[in-house]
């Protein structure tokens, strides 16, 4: 009795179940230069044809699997600082792209009263307070950035948190609002892992000179060396080459980057599933 209720249950439900990470690996796999996207399609189509075959509802809830697997996959948004990221975001975002900014709450973090604001004080000292004892963002960027102890430690107690909070906002998007492109703009998308959770990665770069002068000009307090240790401590540009899908120079006016993000917009982002 049992081996039959395992048979006809228990092994279709689990093959129905393996249809989401076969729905995720396809959408995974779609922007990439080898197309394996079109052997988890197949795959899928073999196996629920099987399971429609012995039992129709887990053959059913199977393909509902899949697409399920294909819609939890997000967009992923990164680059150095000064690259772009923001500008070209918010064109996304007036194509409907919901995009969940990691600096936004990054700066969530900061505030007055928190976990990691305490830890924070706690360690670099009230030296760091402005007079209404928020932290002054701008000296903590400069002692953090001039010593590689102290951005492993700012990166230690900041990326968990940020973390299930892009996580958690993405869920709500997604099963709230139904919202199928769901974006993590993050610097760190790489470091983090978070790129494993999205497709395709879409990389923003620029030249170092214009990266310096686009920091300089949008804050004053910030010094070129300041500048020149940010860029040093982020993951040279070459390396996040290797884990993106599609790759954007962004050493032109604004109408380029406009231009270039209806083109990805247009050829990867506005079909939906395939």
């Amino acid at each position: 009795m049992f081996l039959t209720f395992f048979l006809d249950k228990c092994i279709p439900c689990f093959l129905a179940l393996g249809s989401i990470p076969i729905g995720f690996i396809n959408r995974k796999n779609k922007f990439k230069k080898i197309e394996n996207h079109k052997y988890a399609l197949l795959s899928t189509i073999v196996m629920n044809s099987f399971l429609i075959y012995i039992n129709k509802f887990f053959g059913l809830l199977g393909i509902f699997n899949f697409f399920l697997g294909n819609y939890l996959c997000l967009i992923g948004i990164t680059g150095g600082i000064a690259v772009g990221k923001s500008t070209f975001c918010n064109f996304l975002k007036k194509k409907d792209v919901v995009v969940i900014n990691a600096d936004e709450i990054t700066n969530q973090i900061y505030k007055k009263g928190s976990t990691c604001y305490k830890k924070i004080l706690k360690h670099f000292g009230e030296e760091i307070l402005n007079n209404d004892k928020s932290i002054n963002r701008t000296l903590l960027r400069k002692i953090v950035f001039n010593n590689e102890e102290n951005v492993k430690y700012i990166n230690k107690i900041t990326h968990t948190y940020i973390i299930i909070q892009i996580i958690k906002e993405c869920l709500k998007y997604k099963f709230l609002y139904f919202k199928y492109n769901v974006a993590i703009e993050a610097p760190l998308l790489i470091e983090t892992k978070l790129y494993l959770l999205t497709s395709p990665v879409i990389l923003l770069k620029s030249s170092v000179k214009n990266q310096i002068t686009r920091i300089l000009s949008r804050d004053k307090n910030c010094t070129y060396d300041t500048a020149m240790s940010i860029i040093k401590n982020q993951l040279p540009t070459d390396e996040k080459i290797k884990y993106a899908d599609i790759i954007i120079n962004n050493d032109g006016d604004l109408l380029d980057l406009q231009m270039k993000c209806d083109v990805v917009y247009n050829k990867y982002l506005k079909s939906f599933f395939f």
